[in-house]
């Protein structure tokens, strides 16, 4: 089946909690509750952070950053 996209669509696979941490960082400065374990109030777990995903907040702001980042690279590729 040809590819109907008009053209080659770039994707990044992989663990993106890094990415999504370094766009926001002001907000999960903010936020410990949304690490697991949660982090001490004002830091960022250094190594492998994890999510607390049964964190609806934290689930909602994910969404709304993913939807963010959809809308800038649909931008990026239509003139």
């Amino acid at each position: 089946m040809a590819n109907r996209l008009g053209g080659s669509m770039q994707a990044v696979v992989g663990h993106s909690y890094e990415d999504i941490i370094h766009r926001n960082k002001d907000v999960f400065l903010q936020h410990p509750e949304w690490f697991y374990p949660a982090a001490p109030k004002g830091t960022i777990p250094m190594a492998d952070p994890k999510f607390d995903l049964a964190n609806e907040e934290l689930v909602q702001f994910i969404i709304k950053d993913v939807l963010k980042r959809l809308t800038r690279q649909k931008l990026k590729t239509h003139p």
